[in-house]
């Protein structure tokens, strides 16, 4: 590594020489452009080829030889693909059209621009980099606590899958800007996000959120077949409520959470009196997304206080 001094230019910018060793190994020579970036960790890169931000304007998917078209939809929307065309020789079965709806239906931002009997085109109509992961995190944290106050006050099971549907619809959102944001920093910078490392923390921390609310459905499908149990799970719930507020609380306003990760009986909830065992094991299972979520906050304190 070579060590270059700053240089006043003008009496109001800086400069750098560049190492000769390099100028030619990429050929380049007077009033050639080079590419600089600044990356989200407050470094530049210099590259010898200007370049355009990576990103894919168009697919295009044959309907007749691919069988799960909604997976490749989804797969395109994590890759931030611009334009999904599908097309067909024949006329597009009716069962084919279908699944395609019900995969736009559930990725924000992605709708059907155009349709006829052999094509189907699909645009992505929202900015990725205008978007806040944090904000996401904090919505799906909204949503968890609306749909445990319904429990515990006012039970209606359809206004939960609402709920569902709608959790769904932001994790893969926060998929997509996360694994976008690996090649366009301006999507990491926006959201916040000091460190390229952190990027596999947040998709983890986003699917113990999406697996939390998974569990509230599961038990929320179990009361309206036994409300036996309804009770014992309002007081569990509330504890739970508050601890997972307190903890990605911490996390969207960058503070450092302080912890102990112990076992799950330290966060008291009362599991033993349940008459329905699925229940028991769900809450269980939610309990262990919560400590799976503290102790990637340790990972989050790391890096942060590697860079202090």
């Amino acid at each position: 590594m070579s060590k270059r001094k700053i240089q006043l230019v003008g009496g109001s910018s800086f400069s750098i020489s560049l190492p000769k060793e390099w100028i030619r190994q990429n050929n380049l020579k007077p009033k050639d452009e080079v590419s600089i970036e600044l990356t989200s960790d407050k470094k530049l890169i210099i590259s010898a080829n200007p370049k355009e931000k990576t990103k894919f304007d168009e697919v295009l998917i044959d309907a007749e030889k691919n069988l799960h078209i909604d997976q490749l939809i989804f797969a395109n929307y994590y890759l931030g693909v611009n334009t999904i065309k599908i097309f067909s020789k024949n006329k597009i079965k009716s069962d084919v059209k279908t699944s395609i709806m019900k995969a736009v239906n559930e990725l924000t931002g992605m709708e059907i621009i155009y349709e006829d009997e052999k094509n189907v085109m699909i645009k992505m109509l929202l900015d990725k980099t205008k978007i806040n992961i944090n904000q996401i995190i904090y919505r799906i944290l909204i949503i968890i606590n609306q749909s445990i106050e319904n429990i515990n006050e006012n039970f209606d099971i359809n206004e939960i899958k609402i709920n569902e549907n709608a959790v769904d619809k932001l994790y893969h959102m926060a998929n997509s800007i996360l694994n976008c944001s690996l090649f366009d920093s301006e999507i990491l910078d926006n959201s916040n996000i000091k460190n390229v490392f952190l990027i596999p923390q947040y998709i983890f921390i986003l699917k113990k959120l999406e697996s939390i609310h998974d569990n509230i459905m599961k038990i929320s499908g179990q009361l309206e077949k036994n409300p036996k149990d309804l009770e014992l799970i309002k007081n569990n719930l509330t504890i739970f409520k508050d601890e997972i507020n307190k903890t990605i609380r911490s996390l969207i306003k960058g503070a450092k959470f302080e912890f102990d990760l112990k076992k799950d009986e330290d966060i008291k909830m009362d599991l033993s009196k349940f008459d329905e065992k699925s229940i028991f094991f769900v809450l269980k299972d939610m309990i262990k997304h919560l400590i799976d979520i503290k102790e990637t906050l340790v990972i989050f304190n790391y890096y942060r206080d590697m860079k202090n």
